[in-house]
């Protein structure tokens, strides 16, 4: 069982170790064992995984991608790569970081047309995922959250939604 972690407060100087650590054992108390990290959010600053590594709380880790489309011009993709690769080696040796997550709700975008569902494919397949796999071959890859999963792979057309 689990909770999505969104940003502590509106305020980034405001979210402390002390407040990190409250809504942590907030959801141990609660029989929880795993936390999200919500991708329409920030990444956390290292002392919350430090936190969640000495709790023995597990974390699903998405990628700061949430509820748009996104360009696919080189310098974006690149940018990308470079934001994955970043993210992967910062937070890479935490023990808590179970999966990494492409992004959140993005995937149910991509069915609307055929150019999205190539735009999807280009950023999250070709940008986020194959970046996150010469980073970390010790994780699993979710593709967004939520999704089906390989139930809407196409592995014939290279589409991996």
């Amino acid at each position: 069982k689990g909770s999505n972690f969104i940003p502590m407060d509106a305020f980034v100087n405001r979210a402390t170790p002390e407040v990190a650590r409250r809504l942590l054992n907030s959801a141990i108390r609660g029989n929880q064992n795993m936390i999200r990290i919500w991708g329409g959010g920030l990444y956390q600053p290292d002392w919350f995984y430090d936190i969640c590594d000495e709790l023995g709380l597990m974390v699903w880790q998405e990628f700061m991608f949430a509820v748009a489309l996104y360009p696919r011009n080189t310098d974006f993709l690149t940018n990308v790569r470079h934001e994955v690769t970043d993210v992967a080696r910062r937070l890479g040796h935490h023990p808590s970081i179970v999966l990494w997550s492409g992004n959140n709700e993005n995937q149910d975008m991509a069915y609307k047309n055929d150019t999205t569902v190539v735009d999807y494919s280009v950023l999250y397949d070709q940008a986020v995922r194959s970046t996150m796999w010469e980073e970390d071959t010790t994780r699993p890859y979710w593709p967004s959250s939520p999704s089906n999963g390989v139930l809407v792979d196409d592995s014939e057309m290279g589409l991996f939604i």
